[in-house]
């Protein structure tokens, strides 16, 4: 905001001396036509900058404040941008860490199903090893054909 009104401050002091600059020339455009050898003789009076009594200065100044104003409401163009970008950015970031919090919510959920599992299934063999069951077929034999008796069960 600061170089703006800087800037605004320098467009007004040129723009004021080529005012006054300008109607020193038409008095001397005066003093020429009346007086043409001494205009010949006299230097012109050289004011601020070297360089800034040259032919449409002026135009030139007004065509860089107007390029000024032009970067300066690119950059403002620019600087909405990269905040709606930085928005959409936002959203997703909580989007993700949302769906992540949500994944991490099934897996707590499905590892709790599963240690439920895993007790039961290990309190049901606890009671199996505690009173084994013949798993086979009375009048079956283990084993080989020919081992009847060592099988360890009656027939």
């Amino acid at each position: 905001m600061k170089m703006i009104k800087l800037w605004m401050m320098v467009l007004v002091f040129v723009m004021g001396s080529f005012a006054w600059g300008d109607e020193s020339e038409d008095m001397n455009s005066q003093e020429n036509v009346e007086q043409p050898q001494q205009a010949q003789e006299r230097k012109p009076i050289e004011r601020g900058r070297p360089g800034l009594n040259r032919p449409n200065q002026s135009d030139d100044i007004v065509l860089d404040y107007q390029g000024l104003v032009q970067q300066i409401d690119d950059m403002r163009r620019h600087e909405e941008d990269v905040m709606h970008q930085l928005e959409d950015l936002s959203h997703k970031y909580e989007d993700g860490l949302k769906k992540l919090e949500d994944t991490q919510k099934a897996l707590d959920d499905e590892l709790k199903d599963f240690k439920e599992w895993h007790d039961k299934a290990v309190e049901e063999m606890k009671k199996i090893n505690q009173n084994p069951e013949p798993t086979h077929i009375k009048g079956e034999v283990r084993g080989a054909p020919n081992d009847r008796y060592t099988s360890g069960y009656p027939s």
